[in-house]
């Protein structure tokens, strides 16, 4: 006797057919005319004029899980069937519904991943490259602090092969980022909130005595004339001994014209009128800027190791240097520190 199997064995529900797999939570395999859906059972009714129009029709029944997209109703939404209560023309939804009336149904499969047990429904895509990003990217589009982003809380998070002894890791605001080794002697130096810590100065042989003086400002300075002005309003920093000092002034800037150009520099014992310097001896460390329209970036002016006296004075200036408009800083911070 030979196994057989008959055509009323097979339920489609057992079989995952090309369709159902290839589905990407949103091919509409079929569409029928709602008569009603209450909210009290979540039950929908759908009309059906002929048997080919039943739930069971024998080429695509609706399945528990199918996903259903109603318009036309004040019911309108995409629900998910819960259970098929009646299989010629009723089935439960998961999610709540209003009481509607008319209206038309548009049939889904699920993903097609889900019925062999993976659900890529729905995907989020991220392009970011590390983990940090990636879960804040996937947490932004659940729409709700379901991750912590705060994962990467400690270098053992980080991958450190390949990095040579010495090297110094911080956060840039978006990833945590390695500061390779500097030449043996140069000094790290931190910045406030929004700048990087870099390597300064020339080799230095010996302690520093940790003497040292910095100002910092917020306050956005404009200027349109070609004569240095006194970036903090007044404002230096002052030698507290004599020696050999270490002096960097950074700072963002940005022009009102493609062809502005911007000078930063450093001002030993300078004398101004009106805010514009009338004397001093302007450093070495001029550094020109051209960020564009309406964009700003960030110029760093160092000196090399400065002797100064006690009391001496050091002034950020800045000034147009060519083109038409005006120029501006913002964040800006001036620091020496002395060495020898």
């Amino acid at each position: 006797m030979t196994n057989e199997i008959a055509k009323e064995d097979v339920r489609d529900e057992d079989f995952v057919d090309a369709e159902e797999l290839a589905s990407d939570g949103y091919f509409v395999y079929r569409t029928v005319i709602l008569v009603s859906t209450t909210s009290a059972t979540r039950n929908v009714v759908i009309s059906t004029p002929t048997a080919l129009d039943r739930l069971d029709n024998i080429d695509d029944p609706l399945q528990v899980g199918d996903f259903v997209d109603i318009t036309g109703t004040a019911a309108a939404g995409r629900f998910t069937v819960e259970a098929i209560v009646d299989p010629t023309d009723t089935f439960r939804v998961v999610e709540s519904i209003l009481d509607g009336y008319d209206g038309y149904a548009d049939f889904v499969h699920p993903a097609g991943a889900s019925k062999v047990g993976v659900d890529q429904f729905p995907l989020t895509f991220s392009s970011s490259t590390d983990l940090q990003n990636v879960l804040e990217d996937i947490d932004a589009a659940l729409g709700a602090s379901v991750i912590v982003p705060e994962v990467i809380d400690d270098l053992d998070d980080v991958d450190t092969s390949g990095r040579v002894h010495g090297s110094v890791f911080y956060f840039d605001g978006y990833n945590i980022v390695e500061l390779a080794p500097a030449t043996d002697g140069y000094l790290l130096l931190t910045h406030d909130i929004g700048f990087a810590p870099e390597w300064v100065g020339s080799a230095i042989t010996g302690a520093g005595t940790a003497e040292s003086d910095s100002l910092f400002s917020a306050t956005v300075a404009t200027t349109s004339s070609a004569t240095f002005q006194d970036a903090f309003a007044g404002s230096s920093i002052v030698a507290p001994a004599t020696g050999q000092y270490f002096i960097l002034f950074d700072t963002e800037i940005e022009t009102t014209s493609n062809s502005s150009e911007i000078d930063a520099a450093m001002a030993v014992n300078a004398t101004f009128s009106a805010g514009a310097l009338t004397s001093s001896e302007i450093t070495d460390s001029i550094r020109a800027g051209q960020p564009g329209n309406n964009r700003k970036t960030q110029i760093t002016c160092t000196t090399d190791i400065t002797a100064l006296n006690e009391g001496d004075t050091v002034h950020a200036v800045f000034r147009k240097a060519a083109g038409s408009g005006s120029v501006t800083i913002d964040r800006r911070r001036i620091t020496m520190l002395r060495v020898s």
